[in-house]
């Protein structure tokens, strides 16, 4: 019967209709087969011609930079005076401007100079505004011989600003073609806000493609280079400003932080990061580094500054939070600077005596503030304190040792430093009370003044209003208890990661401070979320967009390959991957790729749930402040970021939280600690371990977490750490000859 089947079958393929219906088949398959190749073809030649453009858009902004650096300006400032100004922090540089030891146009001609060297040698330039800086510079120094007055706490100082920061004149690229020949026609919120104090904007620092990954590479300024190692990254997103930072090539500058975008370059170029409270910050005049339609809210960005030493830090956080910010971003909670709480981790505590001291008049909001603001001086002296050590005192007193590092050599020398913990002791003396001695020593009966008097009244600081008749009663830092953690179960720290917060610990219980052990609490949970957040549009869509064109940079390459992975095929390697032990590498794929609605507002539910369990492990360890490595392994080679994804949880999971958090640079990598092991058996273990060599003299430091809101809190413990193991150097150009 079978083969009957067969043949009738045979039979009836045969006939004339079967056989042109068989034909017309195979005819329709080529021709979709040809029209589907053609089509294929069309759209990646169009891509290309397309990419090409956006290229040359690319070329021609770098041109147009290459050729203003053409138009020569003079530097004809002594050299020992260039050393002067490049050793000295900002405060202490407006000091200098204000006792005529020198001029804001010298400082800007240094720092220019310094700025061009900088760019040409480690890339780490966008745009610059040198001529416009200088003429900035002699506007000031002329208002300054007529009035006798300073603009503000940054009179004169230059101000290096990242390439998303809108800017009268300038593009704000975020590194992307698309984004080039469009000046801003006036200086975003933040940006005015450091011209309003007196500020100068001299360059604008180079970031990633879109700003979205830990190294600084694009089409238009190239690839930042880290000056310790220029085989190694600089870090991102805002790893211009690092480089910068690091060569004395900039005073200060303006960094963004959306996943450890201050704090990782900031550890790797050795100098001093801090990334604010998110919702105390605007965001008002930051371009979008991804499609304009992209909202994600989940985790937010944020401004804050990068500098050479704490103290430097807190005037641009001083010169953001005022008037004018909140009354253009209401969105934004009326919360000033708390000097009391910076110098002196002063806190609340309950007090009878409140009705002795007078409301001070520009205090708007902020429980914490508030109450701060209410105390008596008694009520604040009766914290827990510490009076530093003989070894602080000698440090307030002469400047802090620094090293000139000659990157061609390996030659170190000793030259003099950012003296940022005199600060501390001017303003014990400034406000009648001595900082080492613990016994009150009054010296005036006028209301001591909390920070300093360089610009006088309440505009300087905080007042602390007694009534006439007291004695007053000297403020002194109060005893913290702070948490650590050196390593984590997700992705073991290397061994000068580790050694650092060691020798933080060390010296902070030497000081008296209480450190106890504190890990967050299922930190592979948070990570994974913050991923599956930032992870959720099909094909990388947010960031493709806002391209318009042009090629995505290689840095991207394995987040665009995870994301358009289909879900049988990530259900597949996740499997498998848990199946071999590799359980970092099968979270990642099951947290990552396309979520519809509801997964994603499953993630926020989880995010949400994440910051209530750490809060409830923070309260229930009763903490200050916490401190813990920035990252778990020092600079990487070029091109391994985006491939060490779980490498960055130590710094994107305060980002997840929504929490301050800074970083000090605190030791250098040893000729013993080029190693890296790990439990995990997987391509992260191996990349690390291949990093891990020839890391010997990079720089590696601490950072420091607080409670939302306590951003002043996480600046004084910063500036702790400062004054008994920070680093205070900068990488020579060419000899330090700039």
């Amino acid at each position: 019967m079978l083969s009957a089947a067969a043949t009738a079958a045979a039979k009836i393929k045969q006939t004339p209709v079967a056989a042109a219906i068989s034909a017309a088949a195979a005819i329709a398959a080529i021709c979709t087969t040809v029209a589907t190749s053609y089509h294929r073809n069309k759209l990646e030649a169009d891509a290309e011609r397309r990419h090409a453009y956006m290229r040359g858009i690319c070329q021609r902004k770098r041109a147009e930079r290459d050729a203003r650096r053409l138009v020569p300006f003079e530097c004809n400032v002594d050299p020992e005076l260039q050393a002067l100004i490049i050793s000295l922090p900002v405060h202490e540089l407006v000091q200098g401007i204000q006792s005529h030891r020198f001029t804001s146009e010298q400082i800007v001609r240094t720092y220019c100079q310094r700025a061009k060297l900088c760019g040409e040698r480690f890339n780490s330039n966008a745009e610059e505004f040198f001529h416009e800086a200088i003429e900035e510079a002699k506007e000031a120094d002329a208002y300054f011989a007529s009035t006798g007055q300073l603009k503000g706490p940054l009179h004169g100082i230059p101000i290096s600003v990242k390439d998303q920061f809108d800017q009268k004149g300038a593009d704000s690229t975020c590194g992307m073609a698309a984004k080039c020949f469009h000046p801003s026609a006036e200086d975003g919120l933040l940006v005015h806000l450091i011209r309003t104090a007196g500020g100068i904007p001299f360059v604008r620092s180079n970031v990633p493609q879109m700003l979205m990954v830990t190294e600084t590479r694009n089409d238009i300024w190239g690839t930042a280079l880290n000056p310790y190692n220029t085989s190694r990254v600089a870090g991102g997103s805002s790893g211009g400003e690092g480089v910068l930072l690091a060569c004395a090539a900039s005073p200060l500058g303006l960094g963004t932080d959306v996943g450890g975008s201050i704090r990782v370059p900031s550890n790797w170029c050795g100098i001093y990061g801090f990334k604010p409270t998110p919702q105390r910050m605007s965001t008002v005049g930051l371009t979008n580094g991804m499609s304009p339609q992209y909202g994600q809210q989940a985790i937010l960005p944020v401004a804050g500054p990068m500098g050479r030493c704490v103290e430097d830090l807190t005037i641009i956080m001083k010169c953001w939070w005022v008037d004018a910010l909140w009354n253009r971003d209401p969105y934004v909670p009326r919360m000033p600077f708390n000097d009391a709480i910076y110098r002196f981790a002063a806190m609340p505590k309950a007090t009878t005596a409140q009705s002795a001291v007078p409301a001070l008049p520009f205090v708007t909001c902020g429980p914490l503030l508030a109450a701060t603001c209410a105390m008596t001086p008694s009520s604040l002296s009766s914290a827990s304190s510490i009076a530093p050590s003989r070894e602080d005192d000698e440090r307030e007193k002469s400047p802090y040792p620094s090293m000139a590092i000659d990157v061609e050599s390996g030659a170190r020398s000793r030259t003099s430093s950012l003296n940022c913990g005199s600060a501390f002791g001017s303003l014990a003396a400034a406000g009648g009370f001595n900082l080492t001695d613990p016994s009150p020593r009054p010296r005036s009966s006028s209301i001591p003044h909390i920070g300093s008097s360089l610009f006088g009244g309440a505009s300087a600081g905080m007042l602390l209003a007694r009534p006439a008749a007291e004695v007053p009663t000297p403020l002194r830092p109060r005893k913290l208890r702070i948490g650590y953690f050196t390593t984590t179960a997700l992705f073991e720290s290397s061994p000068a990661c580790a050694r650092a917060v060691q020798e933080v610990v060390a010296s902070l219980t030497e000081a008296g401070h209480e450190l106890v052990f504190f890990e967050p609490p299922n930190l592979q949970d948070g990570a994974m979320t913050l991923m599956g957040l930032l992870s959720c549009d099909r094909g990388l869509e947010a960031y493709i967009r806002g391209l318009q064109g042009e090629a995505l940079n290689d840095a991207y390459e394995p987040l665009y390959q995870g994301s358009i992975m289909s879900t049988a095929a990530r259900t597949e390697l996740a499997d498998s991957a848990e199946r071999q032990g590799m359980w970092r590498l099968a979270g990642l794929v099951r947290a990552t790729g396309v979520k519809n609605a509801f997964e994603y507002k499953e993630y926020i539910h989880k995010a949400k749930t994440y910051k209530n369990a750490f809060v409830h492990a923070w309260q229930a360890a009763n903490l200050d402040a916490l401190i813990c490595p920035t990252m778990p392994l020092p600079a990487l080679p070029h091109l391994t970021t985006a491939r060490l994804i779980p490498a960055h949880c130590y710094a994107n999971l305060f980002n997840l939280l929504h929490v301050p958090a800074g970083s000090v640079p605190v030791t250098h990598v040893r000729a013993d600690e080029q190693c890296y092991t790990s439990v995990h058996r997987d391509a992260f273990t191996d990349l690390a371990v291949e990093a891990s060599a020839g890391t010997a003299g990079l720089p590696v430091g601490v950072q420091v977490v607080a409670l939302p809101f306590q951003d002043e809190l996480c600046l004084h413990v910063m500036g702790l750490i400062e004054r008994t193991n920070g680093l205070h150097e900068h990488v020579s150009l060419t000899a330090d000859q700039a």
